[in-house]
């Protein structure tokens, strides 16, 4: 946590003002810790840095746990009153709110880097095995392929396909079967699978097996993954 004016940048735990704060739950007022029972022997009163005065609001985490404390201090008794609970509240309201955007942030770099490295596997099986993935949207007409169905079909991945150029990649004589598998996608949500003849890029033609599943809503049929 940050300080200023403090030079001390941490007590003993049998010593620390902030420790009783956080077991009390609640904003902790000390007008003359001379006079306090809890504070009169403390050797941050008897001797340097000679607190006196200690106003301090407990910090929360998103979940409840108390993290710290967000604290004044003075080397004069009576240097702070009730009257500034409600602002020390404030500013320590907006101290949790910095901590838990950074928690979050720091959460969401780490899936971040989970999701990263899962399709980094995900793209090494697919080169592995030969096997490409798709997704198509029926209703939006809109269609993504990964790396390895572009180098199926021989092509560039930085190359936009749409669903009308994917089915005109299938030899004619098997175009109708791809446009029927898609209809009965479209109007059932059924999975389908069927093998047909793909001219890739370069002019050579392959055959392989397609499969998809696919689920209905109530606008029309969501996006439908499958493999090539």
């Amino acid at each position: 946590m940050e300080r200023t004016g403090f030079d001390v940048e941490e007590t003993p735990r049998n010593w620390s003002f902030c420790s009783v704060c956080i077991a009390r739950g609640g904003a902790m007022l000390v007008e003359d810790a001379r006079q306090h029972d809890l504070f009169s022997q403390n050797p941050l009163v008897i001797g340097e840095p000679n607190i006196r005065s200690y106003l301090g609001i407990p910090i929360a985490s998103e979940s409840g746990a108390l993290l710290g404390t967000l604290c004044v201090i003075d080397r004069q008794p009576r240097a702070f009153s009730r009257d500034q609970i409600p602002a020390l509240r404030v500013l320590a309201e907006l101290a949790e709110q910095c901590i838990t955007t950074h928690a979050r942030t720091l959460d969401l770099s780490r899936a971040n880097a989970s999701l990263r490295e899962l399709n980094r596997l995900f793209k090494q099986a697919e080169t592995a095995a030969n096997i490409g993935s798709w997704r198509v949207d029926l209703v939006h007409d809109t269609l993504r392929w990964s790396d390895q169905v572009y180098a199926i079909h021989g092509l560039d991945p930085a190359q936009p396909v749409t669903v009308e150029d994917a089915i005109g990649f299938y030899t004619p004589e098997d175009r109708g079967i791809v446009q029927q598998a898609l209809l009965d996608a479209l109007d059932r949500g059924e999975p389908f699978q069927f093998e047909a003849n793909v001219r890739r890029g370069d002019g050579e033609t392959r055959r392989g097996a397609r499969s998809a599943s696919g689920s209905m809503s109530m606008t029309g049929p969501k996006a439908s993954p499958g493999l090539p």
